[in-house]
């Protein structure tokens, strides 16, 4: 048992895997730390309103993932950052006692977190956590 952390964005991509993510958790009887980034340095402080957008839209999708994963008997907890996507996930990990982390492979839609997920995965000798991959969300 332990916390697998689920980093999150706008692009609802790890809530297209929430089968996945209450399956691990339920197999390993660990909790879920669902993190939404928000990736403030794609913004200028002339787009403060999209900045916004863009956080209600994240905090948006965790609350529903948090009660789909609630509804399957999965203690969940959340928190939200500001910053470089690879960089907060990274941080999230250490500061929370993680034992494995969920970052997505791919998307249909551009998104941070896949990058970060590159990046993370490229710089390898800042990995200090288990990593486990969701698929791309199905094109419907």
């Amino acid at each position: 048992p332990g916390t697998i952390l689920v980093p999150m964005d706008n692009t609802g991509s790890p809530a297209a895997s929430t089968d996945r993510i209450a399956a691990e958790a339920a197999s390993t009887g660990s909790k879920v730390l669902l993190l939404g980034v928000v990736p403030v340095h794609l913004y200028s402080r002339e787009e403060k309103k999209d900045l916004e957008r863009v956080k209600k839209e994240i905090t948006a999708a965790m609350k529903k993932l948090k009660k789909t994963l609630a509804e399957k008997g999965i203690a969940v907890s959340e928190i939200i950052r500001s910053g470089y996507p690879d960089e907060e996930i990274l941080k999230a990990a250490g500061e929370h006692a993680v034992s494995l982390i969920l970052l997505p492979s791919g998307s249909m839609v551009p998104s941070e977190l896949t990058k970060a997920t590159a990046i993370i995965l490229e710089e390898s000798e800042r990995l200090k956590w288990p990593v486990f991959l969701l698929p791309p969300a199905e094109v419907a």
